[in-house]
């Protein structure tokens, strides 16, 4: 798995800051403020936005005063980035620390702005699989990324953990999960916990094994993971019955999940574990 450096061009990112938002604009860029655990942990007073869900509660509530009904009327844009030419929902949610702000596309590119400006700091076009886009469900996003240290954190469609140096865009480390294209997959943003890199995958139209794994912070070793349900051998021994596809169809006509759930629509090769 390569990555390159590349200019995007064209579809203009969806937010825009504004003047009231951000004082001080023209300085120069300090340095990169390092994201601690101590920070993680505060995050719902930061200045800034740390996490996909703003902090751990996941409230995304922002206790900001300086946009208020006297003012909003006259908010103005202060910036609009280059258009990217990726005709692709945009589902990230920008991560700003002190006055670096880090943004994802869809098929996994990502960008970093000094927050004041606009001004684009560096780029990465991740180089997706071949058929990693083969089994993939709703459109190909990339919620975001985490920060940690002075690191970027971001998860791919094609199921590996790329790390960041927060300040350069250089690659640290990229670590794969599960092979692309058999049912996995990853478009949520990592979320970082006491030096782990936490993510999940998603996969469940495909008939994938659902699992959550931990990765360190530094090398990308996993150090952590798991499946979210059992493995096909665990249901038949607890069953005590050969499992086939008339449990998975029936859960189409559970009155608690609801009367149109999706079903498998792609076998894994080799099956679930």
């Amino acid at each position: 798995m390569k990555l390159k450096k590349t200019t995007l061009t064209s579809c203009v990112l969806g937010s825009a800051l504004l003047a009231l938002a951000i004082p001080g604009i023209g300085h120069a860029m300090p340095s990169y403020p390092p994201v601690t655990q101590s920070r993680l942990d505060n995050a719902a007073s930061s200045p800034g936005w740390l996490m996909f869900n703003r902090d751990y509660a996941g409230d995304d509530y922002a206790p900001y005063s300086a946009i208020n009904t006297s003012n909003v009327a006259s908010l103005k844009p202060v910036w609009t980035s280059p258009k990217v030419n990726i005709p692709h929902g945009f589902e990230n949610v920008p991560i700003i620390n002190g006055d670096y702000m880090f943004v994802t596309t869809p098929l996994d590119h990502l960008m970093a702005f000094d927050a004041k400006t606009g001004k684009l700091l560096w780029k990465y076009t991740y180089k997706l699989a071949g058929d990693a886009t083969k089994t993939i469900c709703c459109d190909v996003n990339n919620r975001g990324v985490a920060v940690y240290d002075d690191m970027v954190y971001m998860a791919t469609i094609d199921n590996h953990v790329v790390a960041f140096d927060a300040k350069t865009g250089k690659v640290a480390w990229n670590s794969a999960l599960y092979k692309p294209g058999v049912g996995y997959s990853i478009d949520e943003a990592p979320l970082i916990v006491d030096g782990k890199v936490v993510v999940g995958v998603g996969g469940g139209e495909y008939g994938a094994r659902g699992f959550i794994a931990a990765l360190d912070a530094k090398t990308g070793k996993l150090d952590w993971k798991l499946h979210t349900i059992p493995s096909r051998r665990r249901l038949q021994t607890r069953w005590r019955q050969p499992v086939d596809d008339r449990h998975l169809r029936s859960l189409d006509q559970n009155p608690v999940l609801g009367r149109r759930q999706p079903r498998p629509v792609a076998r894994l090769d080799p099956p679930r574990p």
